[in-house]
């Protein structure tokens, strides 16, 4: 079964890649190719989509001036701009669940990874993005370095959130790792419509089940 991409992937890549890009670049400027966006044709056509999408978040008020013909040079982004995107994304989340009808899909019945470069659980052709390099983004990051059906103890998945060195992390601070668990789960069944969860909490330990 091929499940159909959004019609507004491509704009939610772009928009992920520039979040990605603003929080690790370590220069004044961001640097944007189309060979770094999957959901773009690799070609001349992408590059062009690539500085149009550029061109309509600049005309939204959504990115400042940049240069670029094929490829673009982005100024790193300000909190403020930084915020209008988030929120120019979630808007996007939402017409998505409001455009052609999709069925609910099966989790087991399609693979699942995660691309930590983009922040987002892949499930077939779908992408779920996540808040880059925030606690759900730190969350799959740990469980991802295991199979699934293997627990994995949460003092571990807390120091991956936390950067935390401490040996053992305190039992008080277990909530936060639930809490981020079940925002990803919730954050896949909205965004792929699927009934399944991805993950479980069994005995202090977080299983991933596909």
């Amino acid at each position: 079964m091929t499940i159909p991409e959004s019609p507004y992937q491509r704009l939610i890549d772009i928009i992920d890649l520039i979040l990605v890009k603003n929080e690790t670049c370590q220069d004044d400027k961001i640097y944007l190719h189309v060979l770094q966006v999957p959901s773009l044709p690799q070609n001349g056509l992408g590059s062009k989509m690539l500085i149009d999408t550029l061109k309509t978040l600049k005309n939204k008020g959504l990115l400042p001036s940049f240069e670029g013909l094929a490829d673009a040079h982005i100024p790193k982004l300000d909190k403020a701009t930084e915020k209008k995107l988030l929120a120019e994304r979630q808007t996007l989340f939402e017409k998505t669940k409001d455009s052609e009808p999709r069925g609910e899909i099966s989790l087991k019945d399609h693979k699942t990874t995660f691309d930590d470069n983009a922040a987002a659980i892949i499930v077939g052709t779908l992408k779920c993005p996540l808040p880059p390099f925030k606690n759900e983004h730190f969350f799959c990051r740990a469980m991802f370095q295991h199979p699934a059906n293997e627990p994995v103890d949460w003092s571990l998945v807390f120091k991956e959130m936390t950067g935390s060195h401490d040996e053992v992390a305190s039992p008080k601070k277990m909530r936060p790792v639930q809490d981020t668990m079940y925002a990803v789960n919730k954050r896949i069944q909205e965004v792929l419509n699927t009934p399944d969860t991805l993950f479980a909490w069994e005995n202090k330990s977080i299983k991933r089940n596909f």
